[in-house]
């Protein structure tokens, strides 16, 4: 498991803990499947990123780096720089919901 992945992980857990206070165990079974399944490659943060918290600019490069086509965070280092992040959209939750309820990414 490399360093980015146990980032991406750290969050996950932290927002379904913290923000929709999932319970514990349901967390554990969703971390062990997504570190038996990982689907995120080792990416480096550009000293270009406009990201300025190095962990945040690195889960960006690990987004970017295996394709994605929507980021969605409730973090403001992402959203403010939202306009400036070629390749990806990123948004908030609500954003998200919006998208996904129109039926298109973005």
């Amino acid at each position: 498991m490399t360093v980015e992945n146990e980032l991406v992980l750290e969050e996950v857990e932290r927002t379904l803990r913290v923000k929709f206070r999932m319970p514990r165990d349901l967390i554990a079974a969703d971390l062990a499947l997504f570190r038996r399944h990982p689907i995120v490659p080792t990416a480096r943060a550009t000293k270009s990123s406009p990201i300025p918290d190095q962990d945040d600019a690195r889960i960006l490069a690990t987004a970017l780096a295996v394709g994605a086509e929507v980021l969605v965070t409730g973090d403001r280092d992402f959203l403010d720089v939202r306009d400036r992040i070629q390749g990806i959209i990123v948004t908030d939750p609500r954003g998200f919901w919006e998208m996904h309820r129109r039926g298109k990414p973005g």
